[in-house]
């Protein structure tokens, strides 16, 4: 869904990785084609609890700490996942690639639907190739 940091950003994308202490690092950038420039944020996670249940907080600005509940994930090749924040204004389709295959996001919208979140407000984000050129 529409949110303040990639509102009117290109090429969105969100970097996970663990660090030594296990807490999950994250990195959120876009491109701002007015602009011509990448905006980014880094965020860290930490589990709520035990890993299993894949409820985090995230922080991007300490000291604030936001929820974000995987709930639906490709546990195979780790490929998409559907991702909630602390209420129904929060959703969010990962994957990997920028198009994801019809079927898996159709079923990923009708399990978010099920759960009560508003799919007619999620917005499809622009990954078409980047042809920016700066104005002096």
């Amino acid at each position: 869904m529409d949110h303040g940091f990639k509102r009117d950003l290109t090429n969105v994308t969100a970097n996970y990785r663990i660090n030594s202490s296990e807490d999950v690092i994250v990195l959120n950038r876009g491109f701002d084609r007015k602009t011509c420039q990448w905006e980014g944020a880094d965020g860290i996670t930490k589990f709520q609890g035990i890993k299993e249940v894949t409820s985090l907080s995230v922080s991007f600005f300490w000291p604030f700490w936001g929820a974000y509940h995987v709930f639906a994930l490709d546990q195979k090749n780790y490929n998409y996942a559907l991702v909630s924040g602390p209420s129904y204004d929060y959703l969010w389709i990962l994957a990997r690639q920028p198009k994801l295959d019809s079927k898996i996001k159709n079923l990923l919208l009708k399990k978010a639907r099920l759960s009560g979140f508003g799919v007619e407000n999620l917005i499809e984000v622009d990954h078409t190739k980047l042809n920016c050129k700066k104005k002096n």
